[in-house]
């Protein structure tokens, strides 16, 4: 029987990039998915990197606070680490992965849009991070076609390649010592002695 030390069950964007990085420990690892990896909500996704684009300002007298506040904070942190992580996968597969981190735009079709957007940006500027109001006439010049009451522009966020990234990131699993079981659906765990 084979055994590893880790299993990583499901072979998403997040489980390639998971066993990627025990890949790099002393750790034998292997990844299993029911299917190909990356190809269900992995190749789905529009790859958007939005960790500012929807966030409305938080309140601190919510319960939740402190969850909300820390995802939000690991949320921009970890966008921010996109560039070197996509360079370490190119480097490691040889497949080229298209990220633009040049901001995504939000557009407000009436005055109540364009008040939360105002209140989102002055809390995000508060926080350290870089977004700013538009008007009509910024929104005509900067980006022409796009008729509205004003918008907002989340300079930070961006686009990642997704489908390019599972590809890039398949082939960097396997060439990082990764066992690999595709088409291998996982019957219900069993618990024995401390081992799975």
């Amino acid at each position: 029987m084979k055994t590893t030390d880790v299993a990583v069950i499901g072979g998403g964007l997040v489980g390639l990039a998971t066993a990627l990085r025990l890949s790099e420990t002393t750790l034998d690892v292997t990844l299993i998915d029911k299917g190909p990896f990356g190809e269900e909500a992995s190749m789905a996704g529009a790859g958007m990197l939005t960790a500012q684009t929807f966030v409305s300002p938080l309140d601190p007298g919510t319960p939740s606070f402190a969850l909300e506040h820390a995802h939000f904070y690991g949320s921009h942190q970890a966008r921010d680490l996109y560039p070197v992580f996509v360079a370490k996968v190119e480097a490691m597969s040889g497949i080229e992965v298209p990220l633009e981190l040049n901001g995504i735009l939000t557009a407000a079709a009436n005055a109540t849009e364009l008040k939360d957007l105002e209140a989102q940006v002055k809390w995000q500027t508060d926080q350290g991070l870089k977004a700013r109001m538009l008007t009509p006439d910024d929104m005509e010049s900067d980006f022409p076609g796009v008729a509205s009451m004003g918008g907002a522009h989340f300079e930070q966020d961006g686009w990642v390649d997704n489908q390019a990234l599972v590809a890039a990131l398949r082939e960097a699993v396997k060439g990082a010592g990764v066992t690999v079981l595709e088409n291998c659906p996982v019957a219900p765990l069993q618990v024995s002695g401390g081992e799975v």
